[in-house]
């Protein structure tokens, strides 16, 4: 059974583990403001949540899982599929929020018109009643746009991957996994790129990783190196899916008002 710290003993712990985390070690040099809201932000998610500090390796990823979860503005996947279920959706929220994370990584902006359009299309709604699609659903895809590429602009890196929970069966989430990767693929491919556009050899990489995970099978056990591997993984994709919008997307309004640092995360 874990062991029940003090707060400040908590508070402490706690922000020795942001301070381990690659990729803000990576930003701190210009971030480092950013580390200590993410810090007060985790402190207060543990107050609310009541939690015991985490012993495990296991643990601390699932407690991380849980943090961006509470940080993030969008509905869970299971939040989506009851939106979805009752309409008939052809494609889970998984692959919907890839293609849209493949759009915006492309340089793609269509805004909420259009992205609403674009998502009724790809969950092959379009010739659904539109008194059948419910004022909820619509304002869940728009906010799925608005809260994406509000995530991926952030500084940081509060962008995480719909995806089902750590309670969902390995194989479902195994599943979910390649639906992103998917719909990534699909969003990206159709972003306007033009023909000729150069990769950088780790923006090439990803891409085709992303079409290996495709492919990735469903019957693994559900152990805990399963869990630790798919946590791997998918921590992969999401920072992969972050390099590739920072390298092909047009900066935003605030980045054209001022130069700041770029390259890629590793």
């Amino acid at each position: 059974m874990a062991t029940i710290l003090r707060p400040w003993q908590r508070v402490n712990q706690l922000k020795q583990f942001v301070n381990s985390l690659v990729y803000l070690h990576k930003l701190a040099h210009f971030f480092a403001i950013r580390r200590l809201v993410i810090g007060l932000v985790i402190t207060s998610f543990v107050s609310r949540k009541s939690l015991a500090a985490p012993t495990s390796v296991l643990e601390w990823r699932r407690f991380l899982i849980g943090i961006r979860e509470f940080m993030s503005q969008l509905l869970s996947f299971d939040e989506y599929c009851d939106l979805l279920a009752p309409v008939g959706a052809l494609n889970s929220p998984a692959e919907l929020h890839g293609m849209l994370c493949g759009q915006l990584s492309g340089g793609a902006r269509p805004g909420l018109a259009k992205w609403q359009a674009m998502a009724l299309e790809f969950l092959d709604l379009v010739d659904l009643d539109a008194e059948l699609i419910s004022a909820q659903l619509r304002q869940a895809i728009a906010e799925m746009y608005t809260g994406t590429l509000q995530a991926l602009e952030d500084e940081a890196m509060g962008f995480s991957l719909i995806l089902p929970d750590e309670d969902t069966d390995m194989g479902q989430r195994l599943q979910a996994l390649a639906q992103w990767c998917h719909g990534f693929l699909t969003g990206f491919g159709s972003s306007g790129l033009s023909g000729d556009q150069s990769f950088s050899p780790e923006s090439a990489e990803a891409l085709r990783d992303f079409a290996a995970i495709v492919q990735i099978g469903t019957d693994e056990e559900d152990n805990e190196q399963s869990e630790a591997d798919l946590f791997e993984v998918s921590e992969y994709v999401r920072i992969a899916a972050i390099n590739l919008f920072l390298e092909f997307s047009p900066p935003s309004q605030n980045e054209q008002a001022k130069p700041g640092p770029g390259g890629m995360i590793h």
